[in-house]
């Protein structure tokens, strides 16, 4: 038994899976480097994590507990990031900072129905933070994130 838990673990990881499932503030927010990591996918929630921080880039989104991580960009350019299996009015923000420190808002989805996803640009390399939340009712959701390169299309002549 043991050494079947352990080659699905190695065969995830060997994958790009992890199972880091957002920190409860900026402090214990795992850390997602871009692009190094992709693609990324981790299932988590935010129930049992607070509700840190209220402004989620001037969002109605940020009442509900949140989950964090950090984003450690080492080449700009533009990401797909999706969350899947999330309760309804859920949403994620990216910014330049954490929330706590009036940040610039870098990008963000939402969606009343859950499931947001969008493609975020990042104009630098730097530290940014990724806060997933809610409207606040429902108060807390449970997610699986995903972050790629968007799938680029070139057309030559």
């Amino acid at each position: 038994m043991k050494r079947t838990l352990v080659a699905a673990v190695v065969i995830m990881a060997a994958a790009g899976l992890s199972f880091a499932d957002g920190g409860a503030d900026c402090a214990t927010a795992p850390t997602i480097n871009i692009p190094g990591d992709l693609p990324y996918v981790d299932s988590g929630t935010t129930c049992g994590k607070v509700d840190t921080y209220d402004d989620a880039c001037g969002s109605s989104y940020g009442g509900g507990e949140d989950a964090m991580y950090l984003l450690n960009v080492t080449v700009p350019g533009s990401y797909a990031f999706a969350l899947s299996g999330t309760a309804t009015y859920t949403g994620f923000f990216v910014s330049d900072g954490c929330p706590d420190t009036t940040p610039a808002c870098t990008g963000s989805a939402t969606s009343g129905g859950g499931d947001p996803s969008t493609v975020i640009t990042f104009p630098a390399a730097g530290t940014y933070y990724l806060q997933i939340d809610t409207w606040p009712s429902p108060d807390c959701t449970a997610f699986d994130l995903s972050i790629e390169e968007p799938f680029q299309f070139t057309y030559t002549i």
